[in-house]
Formats: structure tokens, sequence, C-alpha cells
């Protein structure tokens, strides 16, 4: 300090800006003012020993005795302030991309007296609704969902209790009439911000519809067929059970769901069935079974059949498992060799005889 005593105050400045600055105090020498603060139009530097250059802060008090004007000068290092507000604004830069590129649409909304007003959208926001959105900016929720208060409500809570609410719901589009599911995420964002992310899921609950439609009507034809359908993954643990006689199953269905074959049924069985699944895992081939099991109707004789599904539960290969009740059958084909073996002695007999008497 002792060094710039006795010297100009342009021993602190960057040589440019030399001329500037006495010009620039000899015009505050007579000036109304008695203080000013220096670089309010233009950022100013200052100029260290070594010639390196740093932002800085300064104000300029004027002071008067007598006939002397004696000019104090306060000169702040703002090398720390100015980083950190260099890593604010990249941080908001990165965060309005992300913003902006975020494939949800997303509205945020700012509270005003317990209203909220659209302050921004993101990209997706505008694809959603198309260029009619610059018309809803600065709405209040009132004005843009006059029939549907719960908006508001769920805004209001958001901010309120600085939680995040998530709520289905279904909205119709005001620019092309069209009825859609909606999953509705609304996250506070300090202090007075509400951002809401609307995912459009009307594909997916339309495909969700039809599946369960799908599933109905394969229930009800199920009821018609003397069948049973088990659905197993390729580890062998059921998935599905399709049948209208639940007197054909080895135990409850809600016993089986979602266990093991080999936690289900007699080990063989439970082996050999395991066997016929992983076979068609690896070739893509149908796999014929018989088996019997004791039930409480008694036993009964099943021709099991494999065939495996285009289609995955949780990245397993499905199976389909169709038994077929084959007891009455083969008491038939049993009988029937009965018979024929019975009428084949009786004929063997008669010709015996006949042969004696002759």
């Amino acid at each position: 300090a002792e060094e710039i005593i006795g010297k100009s105050l342009d021993v602190l400045l960057p040589p440019e800006f030399h001329e500037a600055h006495r010009s620039y105090i000899v015009q505050f020498a007579d000036a109304p003012e008695q203080s000013r603060l220096m670089g309010e139009r233009n950022e100013i530097s200052g100029c260290k020993k070594d010639g390196t250059l740093f932002p800085t802060e300064a104000s300029i008090l004027r002071l008067e005795l007598g006939d002397h004007k004696i000019f104090t000068a306060v000169i702040r290092d703002i090398t720390a302030r100015k980083q950190t507000e260099e890593i604010l604004r990249q941080s908001e830069e990165r965060f309005r991309a992300q913003y902006m590129g975020f494939p949800v649409p997303t509205y945020t909304w700012r509270n005003v007296d317990n209203d909220f007003i659209l302050h921004s959208w993101n990209d997706a926001g505008e694809a959603a609704i198309g260029n009619a959105i610059e018309r809803f900016w600065g709405k209040t929720s009132h004005e843009m969902y006059p029939d549907m208060p719960e908006v508001h409500k769920n805004m209001l809570a958001c901010h309120t209790e600085s939680r995040s609410i998530h709520k289905d719901m279904t909205y119709r589009f005001r620019h092309n009439g069209e009825m859609r599911y909606m999953e509705v995420t609304y996250s506070p964002v300090p202090p007075d911000l509400v951002m809401v992310h609307v995912k459009d899921v009307t594909e997916y609950k339309r495909a969700e519809e039809a599946r369960q439609s799908i599933t109905e009507r394969l229930r009800a034809i199920m009821e018609a067929i003397p069948e049973v359908i088990f659905i197993f993954d390729e580890d062998g643990h059921y998935i599905e059970i399709l049948t209208a006689n639940d007197v054909l199953l080895y135990e409850g269905r809600r016993d089986i769901y979602g266990k093991h074959l080999s936690e289900v049924l007699p080990k063989s069985i439970a082996d050999n069935i395991l066997a016929a699944i992983r076979q068609t895992v690896t070739t893509n081939t149908t796999q014929i079974l018989e088996y019997e099991l004791d039930l409480p109707v008694g036993r009964r004789v099943f021709e099991g059949r494999t065939a495996r599904l285009q289609v995955e539960n949780k990245g397993k290969t499905l199976i389909v498992w169709v038994a077929h009740d084959i007891t009455e059958r083969l008491h038939a084909e049993r009988a029937e060799r009965d018979q024929r073996t019975l009428a084949e002695a009786l004929r063997d007999t008669a010709a015996a005889l006949t042969s004696t008497f002759d």
C-alpha cells in the first residue's frame, strides 16, 4: 500500500482507462452529488502490480474542506463473486436446457396471492398443446381450468405443503377437443413456483383396456371348454390359470399363483413338466406329456401339450400348458379293449367246443 502513496489513482486501473478516468474525476469534482458508484453502466477492472486485471466494484466520495476537495475511492475485488455468478449462470443455462429438452410436457406456474399464473413451459409442453399455448401465458389456473377446480387445489397443496403430488386424470384439449388420459405430477420449486409434469398415457390405457377385454373374452371361452390352461414362465412358475373346472386343479387357484411347479405338484410330475417347458423354450416345438394326479374327485389322467408364447413376463419366456382330462377316454379305450379280449376269448372257446363235439 505504501508504494502508491502520493501516486495517481491511475496505477490501480488498466492503462487504456487512464484518460477516461481522469476526465471522470474532473466531471465528478463539480457534480452536485457527493458520492457515486463507479461503473454503473459498464464493468470496471482493477490492475494489480504484476499487470493482472481483476473485476472490481468501486465507489467514490467527495469531501470539501474549505477550498480543498478530498476524494475517497473504495475499490473492492469482486473476483469471487463474479466466479460464483458465472457458476450460477452456467447452472441456470444447463437447467433451462434440461427443462426445455425434457421429453415430458412440463408447465411452470407462479403463486400470486394463492392463485397460480402460467409462467413458462418446455418444448414438449408447447408441442402437446400447439401454438395456442401462447394465448394462455399469464392466465391463472382458475381461468384456464374453470371446470377442474382440483387442478388449482393440487397446485396449492403442492406449494403450501412443499411436497410432490401425483394424480391420474382425463383432460379434453381445447384446441382439438380430444379426450386424453394423463398422469400428472406437481412438484414444488421454492420460493413461489410449481412445476407440473403431464404425461400422456392414453395409448397405454387403451392397450390395457384392450388387453383386459381380450382377457375377459378368453375367460368366457375357457368356461365353455373342458381343458385347463396354465401359463408358466421359463423357470416353471405359475403366471396364469384359465379354467372353468377348478375341481381339476391339484390345489386351490389362489394357492397356486406365483408358485413354482415343485411347490404344487408331486416331484416326479413337476420335474417332467419342467423338462417339457425347458425343451419348448429351447426348440420352440410342442411337447406332449401324459401324467396322473390324485385329485379330490379321484385319480385323473391328463395329456399336457406345450406352446411358446411370443410375449415375456419380466424378461422371462412364457409357455402355455394345455392339460386335457383324458380319464374317460382311457376308460372307454380300456373297456373297448376288454370287450375285444372277451369277444376273442368267447370265439376261441366256441371254436374249441365245436371241434370237441365234432
